[in-house]
């Protein structure tokens, strides 16, 4: 079997998306001199694409599996979440976002930008897993879209008249809204317009 087709035999159960540990495993006989000219071939031959330090793309591999092999405890929120729930209308191609608990981090790849939102350990909850990714529940990526602007961050969206409001669960929202901090639970309701 030839390099190729034995990589190509795992990009299902890694969504086509590598990191150097995968391909230590899958090429064990080399030396890791030898695995590192192995993957600068595949480079060089558009078979895998650089993503960042220790991870690589296959042709097809999407920007939310990449985050997902570069942060497994992070789940997909606010815009990116939104956008899989048909909550919005734009879909953003190029972005990604993320949140768990620690530092934040953004990796630029060349399928575009993974941003990693910082969360304390109280507010890291509201997500489901579906097709093997940590994704939030409608409710929870609106609140956590409200909360990080309330932090300083800028979506490409208005978050005041682009988000289908109507079709999230109101007590399900203010159950998870009573889990913040008094200062972003009544920024929330005089923006939102709970109050």
């Amino acid at each position: 079997m030839t390099n190729e087709k034995r990589l190509t035999k795992i990009a299902p159960d890694v969504n086509q998306v590598y990191t150097l540990d995968d391909l230590r495993v899958l090429f064990g006989e080399y030396s890791d001199s030898g695995l590192y000219k192995l993957v600068n071939k595949f480079i060089s031959q558009g078979v895998l694409t650089k993503m960042v330090r220790g991870v690589y793309a296959g042709e097809g591999a999407q920007l939310f599996r990449v985050c997902q092999r570069l942060h497994p405890e992070a789940y997909l929120t606010c815009t990116t979440a939104l956008a899989k729930h048909l909550l919005i209308g734009s879909i953003p191609q190029k972005q990604v976002y993320a949140a768990r608990v620690g530092r934040p981090r953004r990796y630029q790849t060349p399928l575009g930008a993974v941003n990693v939102l910082s969360l304390k350990p109280e507010l890291y909850f509201g997500f489901k897993i579906e097709e093997g990714l940590r994704i939030a529940e409608p409710e929870k990526a609106y609140l956590d879209a409200w909360y990080f602007t309330f932090k300083g961050a800028k979506f490409s969206f208005d978050l005041s008249s682009d988000v289908a409001v109507e079709d999230l669960d109101r007590k399900r929202l203010s159950d998870y809204l009573s889990e913040y901090d008094r200062r972003f639970i009544h920024y929330f309701k005089n923006k939102e317009g709970m109050g």
